[in-house]
């Protein structure tokens, strides 16, 4: 990973992929990614003009565990915007936290399999995510998979609300949530 990080915000590069995330509003970032050279310009289905913020973005080392054992270094970018915090680690893989605990992390497919005893036999790039469960106030379950409109959530102890239509669900258990292709899964915590 290349990493740039000018007026509070983060830009990575590698494989032709070119990663942005900038400040997007109060405590908030925006996440933005392409294959092609440049960004659109275009703000999408952002249509709110974000008040102006003060973000911090760094480049730093961290250890790492080499495939023959030793240890080395890699480089890692942080971009900060209030309360809440990303990082992409030398691979490209993204953790946000809020008030420095975990709350989504990028589910580490293919990026450096290897060394990560994760899965790479796909051979995709494309990004995807698996929300942090036990998180403080929102369930997130997408799905990935082309034609499939409905899949299993645990939803841990406490009281959630289907954000799409008001249902509470008692925690504990695992529901079935319809996902049709212009409704992503949201749980909201409410006790």
């Amino acid at each position: 990973m290349r990493f740039q990080t000018e007026n509070g915000v983060l830009i990575a590069q590698a494989n032709g992929e070119t990663l942005r995330i900038e400040p997007w509003g109060k405590d908030s970032l925006r996440v933005r990614a392409t294959m092609i050279p440049e960004f659109s310009g275009k703000d999408w289905a952002l249509t709110e003009v974000p008040e102006k913020t003060e973000a911090k973005a760094e480049q730093f080392e961290v250890d790492h565990l080499e495939i023959d054992g030793s240890m080395g270094k890699r480089t890692s970018a942080s971009i900060t915007n209030g309360k809440i915090r990303a990082v992409v680690n030398f691979a490209g893989v993204i953790t946000f936290y809020k008030e420095d605990q975990e709350i989504l992390r990028e589910y580490h497919r293919c990026y450096d399999g290897t060394i990560s005893k994760e899965s790479r036999c796909l051979k995709t790039v494309n990004r995807e995510w698996k929300g942090v469960i036990g998180g403080s106030e929102y369930l997130v379950a997408p799905i990935f998979h082309l034609n499939e409109f409905e899949r299993e959530v645990y939803l841990p102890a406490g009281r959630w609300e289907d954000t799409r239509d008001g249902k509470v669900y008692e925690g504990g258990q695992t529901v079935l949530a319809a996902a049709p292709i212009n409704s992503i899964p949201v749980f909201k915590k409410i006790a």
